[in-house]
């Protein structure tokens, strides 16, 4: 199986080398599999537009918001200024396509319905207050392509108990997962050197982990 992020459209569009995928699935009966992530959050379109330079985002009637497009998204002073925040309360998965680089301040403040995120290789950066209030958001993945987890990122989200963070990651910020009650679990994919030399804010971890026996534990490679 390959899960490509966008549509069968664009997947036509990706320039393939020659036998790119030479006797690929040879052993599989019938070969492997291009799942289009991008096509199943296809359905009726809630609301659309710009959130940033180069980025657009759709809103679906299932709850599904796509992110597409290339670089930054824009940062929020506030979850009101956020372009779904009329929405909010209707997202229940985002997924981030492949080339966008940062997600912005507030992008998904107290979206408490969102369950989960796909985070893709090309982000780099995860802004300060991105995630916090969002209840129901149980794990996230955060790839080694992130440099940084800002101030507040995932504060408050009660029902994370997992989260998996790239070894790139060099500084996480104030309270990032402060308040994450639930936490029991983070997956390091780097070593406990390199844990101990990340830089972590005030209070980074306030908190989490108070309704798990033991607290939360942190997993290294």
């Amino acid at each position: 199986d390959i899960y490509y992020n966008g549509t069968r459209q664009q997947w036509n569009a990706v320039t393939k080398g020659n036998n790119w995928n030479k006797n690929a699935g040879r052993d599989v009966d019938g070969g492997y599999t291009v799942h289009f992530l991008g096509e199943q959050l296809q359905g009726e379109i809630l609301a659309s537009g710009t959130c940033g330079a180069n980025l657009t985002w759709t809103l679906y009637d299932d709850g599904s918001l796509l992110i597409s497009g290339t670089g930054a998204m824009a940062n929020y002073s506030s979850s009101s200024s956020v372009p779904w925040y009329s929405n909010s309360s209707n997202i229940k998965t985002v997924t981030i396509e492949n080339g966008v680089t940062s997600i912005g301040n507030y992008a998904f403040y107290g979206c408490r319905a969102l369950s989960s995120v796909n985070i893709p290789d090309s982000v780099t950066k995860i802004g300060g207050t991105t995630f916090a209030y969002c209840d129901n958001l149980a794990s996230v993945n955060i790839p080694d392509s992130v440099t940084s987890i800002g101030s507040y990122a995932f504060r408050s989200c009660t029902a994370l108990s997992s989260v998996t963070i790239g070894d790139s990651v060099t500084s996480i910020g104030n309270y990032a997962f402060a308040y994450c009650y639930g936490l029991s679990d983070i997956y390091y994919n780097g070593t406990d050197q390199q844990w101990n030399a990340v830089t972590k804010g005030n209070n980074w971890d306030k908190n989490a982990g108070r309704d798990v026996d033991g607290g939360y534990i942190v997993h290294v490679h």
